[in-house]
């Protein structure tokens, strides 16, 4: 792992950024110090650099960011319960999966989406064929665009998943879904048979 190089009269804190950084939140009455201990546990002691708490959080510098990736995809465990671990700079983002019919259950669709990304809240619905999910993606500037396909009481089912902003899975178009999309006639007759049927 590479070590941080530090240019004289500048201090190894000051090289630091958040990409360094994690947040956790342990239960109730965990001390500082017990955070510490947890993290050190996993990234070494001595790779711990700075610490405070925020709130009822903890935030934790360590000495590379692929410790603090290290961190967040392990977890610590404290007191005997695992603690998740949250980059600082929380890329986490609103999730809709559409398509989804009423008889499909939370479980099936959370563990296909973890193996995506990680998920990071309960499934909770929005709409009647609509869904929204936490998800941590790898930076603030990836979306999803996913289609997951399910088999279910001998029928195949296509769920679409994407970042909370109408992408058309079409064109690839901000703004609008594919049956809506002015690049897809085809898929617009099928919306409107009665359109098609006067043509």
């Amino acid at each position: 792992m590479p070590v941080m190089a530090v240019a004289p009269g500048v201090s190894r804190l000051e090289k630091l950024t958040h990409t360094h950084a994690v947040k956790l939140s342990p239960p109730t009455g965990v001390s500082v110090e017990e955070c510490v201990l947890a993290v050190g546990e996993i990234v070494g002691h001595g790779s711990v650099k700075s610490v405070s708490r925020m709130n009822s959080a903890v935030v934790v510098f360590v000495d590379s960011t692929e410790k603090a990736d290290e961190l967040v995809v392990a977890g610590v465990v404290i007191n005997d319960e695992l603690t998740p671990v949250f980059p600082l700079s929380n890329p986490v983002k609103k999730v809709i999966v559409s398509n989804v019919s009423p008889f499909f259950k939370n479980d099936l669709l959370l563990r296909e989406l973890s193996r995506h990304r990680r998920v990071v809240s309960p499934m909770r619905h929005v709409v009647s064929f609509r869904r929204q999910v936490s998800m941590v993606l790898n930076d603030s500037k990836e979306e999803l665009k996913l289609a997951l396909r399910f088999r279910v009481e001998e029928f195949d089912y296509t769920v679409y998943v994407t970042t909370d902003s109408l992408k058309c899975f079409g064109c690839g178009e901000e703004g609008y879904v594919i049956r809506s999309c002015p690049n897809n006639v085809e898929a617009r007759r099928q919306v409107d048979p009665a359109d098609s049927a006067a043509r």
